[in-house]
C-alpha cells in the first residue's frame, strides 16, 4: 500500500475529493482511447500551419503502464524508426498528453512563439516531438493516474505521483526500444514533478530537466506566506473519469503546516542525478522553488540557467533545445561533447528602462475584493477579470547568460536601507526620530513607497529581506505585500518586458500570524517561516515581520532608485488574487520607522569589477 495512503489511514491527514471534469468536455480536446501503432510519415501535419514532421515517427498510442497498485494509465510514445535502442525523453502531465485541454493557441499572441514552429504533437509545456525523434530519442507524454482515460484519483504531486512516476520511468527503462536511460522534461507542472521523484532516485532515471518548476506547493505557491491563494488552485484542473484531488479544500482544512503540506514538498537533499534547471526571475510561482532545488540537491553534476523572458517561447527557443541537447546527449548517449565544460551557472542581469506608470482600475465583481489574473504584455485580455493596466513602454534589455560559480553569488556584499516613515525615503542609517506611515489595507489601490536613490552604478543581484514593523489597530492579524520597484532618473517606474509579465522586481508576502521563523533553514537574508503555530497579534501593538523577497538581478544606474512598496494586497496585480478568499486585512495599517524600530531593507550588492 502505497506511503500516501498509509498516511491518510493513520488519521495524519484525509484527502478531500471531488468529480474530475469529463473527457466528453470539448474543451480536453481528447481524441479518444485508441491504442495501437503506426508510423508518422516525414511531412505529415496535425493540422494546417503546423510544423512538418522532418522525418518518419513511429506513434504508439495509448500504451498501458501498470502500477504497482495494480491502476493502469496510458501513455503516448514517439520514437525514431530504427532497429538502435534509443534514451527517453518522459512529460509526465496532467494536462492531457494529446490534445491537451490548453494550448499555445489559446494565449494571447501565442506568448512570442511564431505559428509553425511547433508540430502540435507535443503535450502542454512540454517538449516537441518532431524536434526531438530526429536527435534521436524517444518522447514519451504520459495521461497521469485520473487523467483522460487513466485510473485512479488524480492528486497534487506528493508522495503519490512520485511513486506512479517511479512506476513509469522503470516502465520505459526496460523497454525493448529503449536504451536503458530514461530522463523526465517539462516545464511548470512537468517541471515540478520531477522534483518528486528524483528524491527517490530510479534506477533507470538518467537525468532531469526542471524548467521552472518549485517543490513546495505550501511555500512557494498556495499558501505562500501564509496566505491562501485559491486563484492558482482552480476549482478542478483534471479531465478524467473519476476524480481529483480537492486542493481548495484542502487549504481550508489545513491553513497550517501539517503532514498533508509536507508530503507536498520535495526532499532536494535526496536528488543525486545530473540536473539541467531553468529559472526566470519574472515567473512570480516558479522563481525561488526552482534556484532552491539547484542550491539544495546533493548532486555535484547540476547547471542552472536563469534567462530574460517567459518560460514557454524559452523552452521552445532553437538555441536553448539545443543546449538541453548537448546535456542530454552527454547523460543519456554518452558522447564526449565537452558538456561538463558549461558553467555551472548562467544568468540574466536586468537593466529594465520601460517607462510606465501603472494606472489600475480594478472591474466591480462579487465577493470580498477584485478577482484578477495575469497581465499580457499585448494588453490582451486573459478568460480571468483583469486589472486595465497602462504601461506604454516596455524593455527587455538585460545582459544575458554571465557566467558565474554559485547562486547566489559568493561576491555579494549584504547592505542595509533603513525606512524613514517621516520623507518616505531610504538610508544607510538609521534615524533617531521615530515615525509612521498608513495605508487602508482593505483598500486594493492603496499603498505606501520608500525610495532611495543610488550615487553609483548598482548591481543588486540575490535574495533581499524587509524587516519591517507594522502595527494594526482595529483587526487581530494583517496579510502584508512587498513588492520592489525601480524608478528612472525622473523618477517613473520601469518594467523588464518578460513577454507575459511586466516585471517590476522580485516580491514577498506574510501573514502577520505566521512570522515564526524555522531557525534552522532562516539565514540573515532568506527568513523561512514554521507556519506551523500562530504567534497573536494584538490592535496597537506593533510587530516585527521578516519577509522575504524572491531572487532577483537588477542593475540601477547613478541616478536611478530603488523603491520598497507595502500593500495589503499585491497593488500591481500580478501574483493574482482569491475567488473566495478569507483577509484578515481591515482598516488601515502602519509601518513603524525610526528610533526603537529598526525597519530596513536588507539587500545583495554585487561589487564592480
Amino acid at each position: 500500500m502505497k506511503e500516501y495512503q498509509q498516511e491518510r489511514l493513520k488519521g495524519k491527514f484525509i484527502v478531500e475529493w471531488q468529480p474530475a471534469q469529463s473527457i466528453e468536455d470539448p474543451r480536453f480536446r481528447y481524441n479518444g482511447f485508441q491504442p495501437g501503432s503506426t508510423v508518422l510519415p516525414k511531412g505529415w501535419q496535425k493540422s494546417e500551419g503546423m510544423l512538418p514532421l522532418p522525418c518518419d515517427i513511429i506513434y504508439d498510442r495509448d500504451v498501458a503502464i501498470t502500477l504497482r497498485d495494480g491502476t493502469v494509465i496510458y501513455a503516448d510514445v514517439f520514437r525514431p524508426v530504427t532497429e538502435e535502442k534509443v534514451p527517453v525523453l518522459f512529460a509526465s502531465t496532467m494536462f492531457g498528453k494529446y490534445g491537451s485541454y490548453v494550448t499555445i493557441d489559446d494565449i494571447p499572441g501565442r506568448n512570442g512563439i511564431p505559428e509553425g514552429v511547433l508540430s502540435g504533437l507535443q503535450s502542454w509545456e512540454a517538449p516537441d516531438p518532431a524536434w526531438w525523434v530526429p536527435k534521436g530519442y524517444a518522447m514519451v507524454n504520459v495521461d497521469i493516474r485520473g487523467v483522460g482515460s487513466s485510473g485512479g484519483n488524480g492528486c497534487y504531486f506528493g508522495s503519490q505521483d512520485s511513486d506512479d512516476n517511479y512506476d513509469i520511468i522503470e516502465f520505459l527503462g526496460t523497454q525493448p526500444w529503449s536504451n536503458g536511460k530514461v530522463a523526465m522534461v517539462g516545464n511548470s507542472w512537468l517541471a515540478i514533478t520531477q522534483w518528486y521523484v528524483a528524491s527517490q532516485n530510479p534506477p533507470h532515471l538518467a537525468a532531469i530537466a526542471p524548467w521552472e518548476g518549485h517543490a513546495n506547493m505550501y511555500e512557494d505557491e498556495y499558501m505562500r506566506g501564509g496566505i491562501p491563494n485559491f486563484s492558482y488552485a482552480r476549482p478542478c484542473m483534471s479531465y478524467g473519469k473519476n476524480l481529483m484531488e480537492n486542493l481548495q479544500a484542502m487549504m481550508k482544512k489545513y491553513p497550517l503546516m501539517n503532514d498533508y503540506w509536507k508530503d507536498k514538498a520535495a526532499d532536494f537533499e535526496k536528488i543525486h542525478m545530473p540536473a539541467y534547471v531553468v529559472a526566470s526571475y519574472s515567473s512570480e510561482l516558479h522563481t525561488r522553488g526552482s534556484i532552491e532545488g539547484f542550491r539544495r540537491m546533493r548532486s555535484e553534476e547540476k547547471w542552472l540557467r536563469i534567462h530574460n523572458t517567459q518560460e514557454w517561447p524559452d523552452l521552445y527557443d532553437e538555441g536553448n533545445s539545443e543546449d538541453l541537447c548537448r546535456f542530454f546527449d552527454h547523460y543519456l548517449k554518452g558522447e564526449d561533447n565537452g558538456w561538463e565544460n558549461t558553467p555551472k551557472v548562467r544568468i540574466a542581469v536586468l537593466d529594465p528602462s520601460g517607462v510606465g506608470t501603472p494606472e489600475i482600475t480594478y472591474e466591480p465583481q462579487p465577493g470580498p475584493g477584485p478577482k484578477f489574473y495575469t497581465r499580457s504584455h499585448t494588453g490582451e485580455r486573459f478568460p480571468y477579470p483583469t486589472p486595465v493596466i497602462n504601461v506604454p513602454v516596455k524593455s527587455a534589455k538585460a545582459q544575458l547568460e554571465r557566467p558565474e560559480t554559485s547562486f547566489p553569488l559568493e561576491r555579494q556584499v549584504l547592505k542595509k536601507l533603513y525606512l524613514d516613515a517621516s520623507a518616505m525615503t531610504m538610508e544607510e542609517k538609521q534615524l533617531e526620530q521615530e515615525a509612521e506611515a498608513s495605508y487602508r489595507a482593505d483598500d486594493y489601490q492603496d499603498h505606501v513607497t520608500f525610495t532611495h536613490v543610488f550615487d553609483t552604478d548598482t548591481e543588486v543581484t540575490g535574495y533581499m529581506k524587509l524587516h519591517v514593523w507594522m502595527e494594526t489597530r482595529e483587526a487581530d492579524d494583517m496579510d502584508v505585500y512587498v513588492r520592489i520597484s525601480k524608478l528612472n532618473r525622473d523618477g517613473k517606474p520601469v518594467f523588464h518586458d518578460a513577454r507575459m509579465w511586466e516585471y517590476s522586481g522580485p516580491n514577498g508576502l506574510l501573514r502577520a500570524t505566521h512570522r515564526e521563523l524555522d531557525p534552522l533553514r532562516s539565514t540573515e537574508n532568506e527568513p523561512v517561516h514554521t507556519h506551523n503555530s500562530i504567534l497573536e497579534v494584538h490592535p496597537g501593538k506593533p510587530v516585527a515581520l521578516d519577509i522575504g523577497l524572491w531572487p532577483t538581478s537588477m542593475v540601477f544606474h547613478a541616478g536611478e532608485a530603488i523603491q520598497v512598496n507595502i500593500a495589503g494586497f499585491d497593488y500591481l496585480g500580478i501574483t493574482g488574487a482569491w475567488d473566495d478568499a478569507i483577509t484578515f486585512n481591515k482598516g488601515m495599517h502602519f509601518v513603524r520607522t525610526g528610533g526603537s524600530y529598526d525597519t530596513y531593507l536588507l539587500y545583495p550588492e554585487i561589487p564592480q569589477a
